[in-house]
């Protein structure tokens, strides 16, 4: 609506501006600034019939790469949120890539509520639902659970269990404990990778979502300006995900989305 969009028009720029502060300070993300790269393979399975995404809908397996992180701490001494970001390849059997961005939560279906912990294992969902097929799909969650057998998991553990190919996980996507897909996770170290501000470093995006798995909404867009903004302040290379999303590049695709989206609401109130 009009408010909305007036409402973010006015909370983003110092948003904005301090993730942009944020990632020139820490040479990197402005926060999952510490975690561990990892690659591997995702195995999907679609249940329940087509959902309207090519991802849920193409049974197969599917190259990935991933990162496990820690919100704002570094070593987990505290309960803090974690993160796992996950880039899934070819996910509309095209060349284009989906990004999903989990943090710690509880288990399906209440995935969306976020849980402070100093255990890396655990569940992962999507706090902002994502829509299938587009901005105007049905609205669905996406949660991953990650483990690697027993003991706490730590960054370090962590590590040493993808090297030792111990570090499995389960994908679950549903809408309100309905199933829709199920996968297998199976992911290892990336050993080229080193520290946070190594420009060989995944970067993950909200707005890479060639799988059919669609940001969209009022929290969506302001947490896309907050990415944007840490873009901006990275240090690092500007053109996120050239040799990942081979068609285009990334930031071009998020600044087409925006203009198509700014043009589509001048006529009207609101979206």
């Amino acid at each position: 609506m009009g408010v909305r969009r007036a409402l973010a028009d006015r909370v983003a720029p110092p948003v904005a501006a301090g993730f942009t502060r944020l990632a020139r300070r820490r040479r990197g993300e402005p926060v999952h600034h510490h975690g561990v790269a990892l690659a591997g393979e995702l195995a999907m399975r679609p249940h329940a019939g087509p959902a309207g995404a090519p991802l849920l809908d193409r049974p197969g397996r599917y190259r990935v790469r991933a990162r496990v992180s820690w919100g704002i701490a570094r070593a987990g001494v505290l309960p803090d949120v974690a993160g796992l970001a996950l880039r899934v390849f070819d996910a509309d059997a095209r060349g284009g890539a989906q990004d999903l961005l989990l943090d710690g939560s509880l288990p399906p279906p209440r995935d969306r509520v976020l849980v402070p912990r100093r255990d890396l294992a655990g569940w992962y969902g999507t706090p902002l639902r994502l829509r299938l097929g587009g901005p105007d799909g049905p609205k669905v969650q996406v949660a991953v659970r990650l483990e690697s057998g027993p003991g706490r998991l730590t960054l370090a553990a962590l590590r040493a269990a993808a090297e030792a190919d111990r570090l499995r996980g389960v994908l679950v996507v549903h809408d309100a404990g309905r199933l829709l897909a199920t996968g297998e996770l199976w992911l290892a170290a990336e050993a080229a990778v080193g520290a946070p501000a190594d420009a060989a470093r995944p970067r993950f995006d909200l707005g890479v979502d060639a799988g059919g798995l669609v940001g969209a909404g009022f929290w969506h867009a302001l947490r896309m300006r907050a990415y944007a903004a840490a873009r901006a302040g990275d240090p690092r290379a500007p053109l996120l995900g050239r040799d990942e999303h081979p068609e285009h590049e990334v930031d071009h695709d998020l600044r087409t989305r925006q203009q198509a989206g700014q043009q589509e609401e001048q006529p009207h109130t609101g979206r």
